[in-house]
């Protein structure tokens, strides 16, 4: 049986039979396979040449680290290696494919697996992909298997070293050592995960509790050790750990308003005004950037006392209203990224077609989150306004930031807002409301002389 595109063999020696290993890899780039450290074992023992003195003559030694892809029958499809990193500690070594040439079967660059993620704090279902025959250089093709189980991330459980225990839940062999085979293999989101994410590497097999239990490093482990990223780097690996609820914040919020890492960022790091809803400018002059300098506005002296009053607990619920293009949502922005405490919540910005709605039905934790609502009559348009009432009675430290066109609140928009959101977003005991006019008043013009130096900025 062929096993996944990303299953390989990996076997080591140094050529002079002082020793050789054998067990599973998993390719991360066109040419980066990541294993366990003790496979490798005997080609790091002696790189770099030498001699291996016993008994009589010595013996010069040449090691050898090679890989063949398990979807391959080819038994002459092996691939030369080197290690470029390794970690004794935690027991993994990348390795780089070094032959010019790729061998017969190998993985291409769009097969699925080379994402990982977070296992968390809770159980985890998974399952272990690996060849659990020992066997040096066998003959012919090993069997992969892939037996599921339960990633237990307890700090209590975890061994020494603070790798994770993967508990097979499945048939199990006779002997642990009939596992071995199944170092550097990786453990994976079951079946029915979001994309099958890679959470860790098997490292060990524990003697103890009826052969069932393997040890992993988790990835976010692996991420961590000095040196990983820059070896990643090196073989052509965005090594990113996502976070476990990646998918489910890729529902809820647009891609552009997460990290790397798929999570909502803080507040003060978010660089991209557009994440706010922040037009980029028309004018000509924006001082060498998509978006002019902030021209500070009267009403920031409110803004930053609605926001300091909604950081202490107060009315949680900040509304900035103004006309068409009277710079809203660059106010509001500026207000956030720069206050002292809400700039150190996570930004959560939901889609406008029930999203706050979704957010709170998927019950993810919104302590110290800021949910900001770009044109909140949209996000209330298709929903009800107790959702938001529910999110702030529900997370004592949460804050909502939204903006509005004066006239939607005035009731002579376009968008004329039904009772329940009307009677919401002018509750004074929930909502604090700023005020900003599209009209610069004189000490905002005199401002804008000295910001910009294109007259349409100037006089707007």
């Amino acid at each position: 049986m062929a096993g996944p595109a990303r299953l390989v063999e990996v076997w080591a020696a140094d050529n002079a039979a002082c020793a050789a290993g054998c067990g599973t890899g998993w390719v991360v780039s066109e040419r980066g396979v990541l294993t366990a450290r003790h496979v490798v074992e005997p080609y790091l023992s002696c790189v770099g040449g030498g001699v291996r003195a016993g008994g009589g003559d010595d013996v010069a030694r040449s090691p050898v680290c090679q890989v063949r892809p398990a979807s391959s029958t080819a038994l002459s499809a092996w691939g030369n290696c080197e290690v470029v990193w390794d970690d004794e500690h935690i027991d993994v070594a990348l390795l780089r494919l070094t032959d010019e040439e790729l061998p017969p079967g190998w993985c291409g660059p769009d097969a699925p697996g080379k994402v990982a993620a977070q296992v968390g704090e809770e159980a985890t279902l998974a399952e272990a992909i690996g060849f659990p025959e020992l066997a040096v250089r066998p003959d012919g093709v090993r069997k992969p298997e892939q037996p599921p189980g339960v990633i237990q991330p307890a700090p209590a459980v975890r061994d020494e070293h603070n790798l994770m225990p993967f508990d097979i839940d499945s048939s199990h062999p006779d002997s642990a050592a009939l596992w071995q085979g199944m170092s550097g293999g990786p453990v994976r989101e079951r079946a029915s995960g979001p994309a099958n994410r890679l959470l860790g590497l098997v490292v060990r097999a524990d003697p103890k509790h009826q052969q069932r239990r393997l040890y992993m490093v988790a990835f976010e482990d692996l991420a961590a050790r000095p040196g990983f990223r820059e070896a990643a780097t090196e073989v052509g690996w965005d090594a990113v750990v996502e976070s476990r609820f990646a998918p489910l914040w890729r529902k809820l919020v647009p891609t552009k308003a997460l990290t790397p890492e798929a999570v909502p960022p803080l507040v003060a790091t978010v660089s991209d005004l557009g994440v706010f809803g922040v037009k980029a400018a028309v004018a000509d002059d924006t001082g060498g950037s998509v978006y002019p300098p902030y021209l500070h506005r009267t009403a920031d002296a409110e803004l930053v006392i609605a926001l300091d009053e909604a950081a202490a607990g107060g009315r949680r619920l900040v509304l900035v209203s103004g006309d068409s293009a009277s710079g809203k949502s660059r106010t509001a922005a500026e207000g956030v990224r720069h206050h002292d405490q809400l700039g150190t919540y996570r930004l959560v910005v939901p889609y406008s077609d029930g999203g706050v709605r979704k957010l709170s039905d998927e019950g993810l934790g919104l302590d110290h989150t800021l949910v900001w609502l770009d044109d909140i009559d949209k996000h209330l348009g298709s929903t009800s306004p107790d959702v938001v009432r529910t999110l702030l009675e529900r997370w004592p430290s949460a804050v909502v930031v939204a903006t509005i066109r004066a006239e939607h609140l005035r009731g002579t928009g376009e968008r004329d807002l039904a009772d329940p959101v009307q009677e919401l977003l002018t509750n004074q005991s929930i909502v604090h409301r700023v005020r900003l006019s599209a009209e610069l008043d004189d000490t905002e013009r005199a401002g804008a002389r000295t910001v910009f130096t294109n007259p349409l900025l100037q006089n707007a």
